[in-house]
């Protein structure tokens, strides 16, 4: 999903919570996003209101100390008489001793999100834009406005800005991400309500038929019954629940997407020797059988069963298709919910290299 990321400034960003779309010279009509702010301040010819906001994660920081980074959806009208120019520039964040906190541009790597770069207003319309500003959570904010038209810093417009007005996913969608670990790759039935679009049963039992089609499709001679293939896969989400482990960390967060990677460690079932096995079985039973067809259909039976005994013998480890960082997993905001995009592997290059993980790092081809 990761792209190279544009320079060039989009003419107008109107966003809600999950939604986004450009427009230029806007005339006056309410915007909808998240927070609440109904305070308009006022200078001739210009308003400036606060339409809500969010925290947001870009790709490039971290959250540390109590710093977090707010986006503020910022509406300008302008009944000046003329053009005016507005940059992000033109607003500062200043706390309660005085000291100045100039706005960050972000630019999302999806390519949709973008904050207030520089822009021209034309007369009796209006500019609804967010405004990204690093913050420190214990301290208290006033928003100022001062437009390239005044010179006097008395002449700026301000409004008091309430930080816990606003929302924080931030701090949750970590927390939803390993709900749905749980749930869809570890089949846990502890999960019974989710903040996330997802429908987590579904998408639970999907996974469980995918893996079962996978290990079926590692056996020549013998079929295994949907019984023993499904036996096998729940085994392995049972030791991986009670051994496993993985982490999940947040690295970009907006009002759009959303990034996290996760780390996996898992029992690997995919490095067993079935060979080794089957071939003992024969060596030590083929007598028994009339063809060496028949004898190899009953020594992949017989791996199928030492698979689910070596299930609980072997240690955890990492897939070894997996990066440092772990694997990326994307979500997208939906009407202001988060949406795991499983289904979309196109946009979520990495989504099957982790289902692998949890599934022992199996493919139709590991035997």
């Amino acid at each position: 999903m990761k792209k190279i990321l544009k320079t060039t400034f989009i003419i107008f960003l109107l966003l809600i919570l999950g939604a986004c779309s450009a427009k230029s010279n806007t005339p006056l009509k309410k915007m909808e996003s998240t927070g609440k702010n109904e305070e308009v301040a006022t200078e001739p010819g210009l308003a400036m209101s606060v339409e809500g906001g969010t925290y947001i994660l870009p790709f490039d920081k971290k959250i540390d100390d109590g710093t977090k980074y707010l986006c503020l959806f910022v509406k300008i009208q302008n009944i000046t008489g003329e053009e005016i120019d507005i940059s992000s520039s033109d607003f500062t964040l200043h706390d309660e001793n005085g000291e100045k906190v100039s706005a960050e541009f972000v630019i999302g790597t999806d390519e949709i999100f973008e904050s207030l770069g520089f822009e021209t207003l034309k007369n009796k319309n209006y500019l609804a834009a967010p405004i990204v500003f690093p913050v420190n959570t214990e301290k208290k904010y006033e928003l100022h406005y001062l437009p390239s038209i005044f010179y006097d810093e008395n002449e700026s417009i301000n409004m008091k800005i309430d930080l816990k007005e606003f929302s924080d996913d931030t701090t949750t969608i970590t927390e939803q991400v390993e709900q749905y670990v749980q749930a869809v790759f570890l089949g846990s039935n502890e999960i019974e309500e989710s903040k996330l679009m997802n429908d987590l049963k579904k998408e639970k039992e999907a996974f469980k038929k995918e893996s079962m089609n996978v290990l079926k499709k590692n056996f020549r001679e013998y079929e295994p019954t949907k019984k023993e293939l499904r036996e096998t896969i729940s085994k392995l989400q049972e030791i991986n629940r009670a051994k496993g482990k993985f982490s999940v960390v947040l690295t970009e967060l907006n009002t759009v997407c959303a990034t996290v990677y996760i780390k996996p460690a898992t029992v690997m079932i995919s490095d067993l020797n079935k060979m080794a096995i089957e071939n003992q079985y024969i060596t030590e039973n083929g007598d028994k059988y009339e063809d060496y067809k028949e004898a190899n259909r009953e020594g992949e039976k017989y791996f199928l069963q030492e698979l689910n005994k070596k299930i609980s013998e072997k240690p955890i480890t990492t897939d070894k298709d997996m990066r440092e960082e772990g694997f990326e997993l994307d979500l997208e905001n939906v009407a202001g919910k988060w949406k795991v995009l499983s289904e979309e592997k196109d946009r979520n290059d990495d989504f099957d290299y982790l289902a692998k993980a949890f599934r022992g790092g199996l493919n139709q081809y590991s035997y």
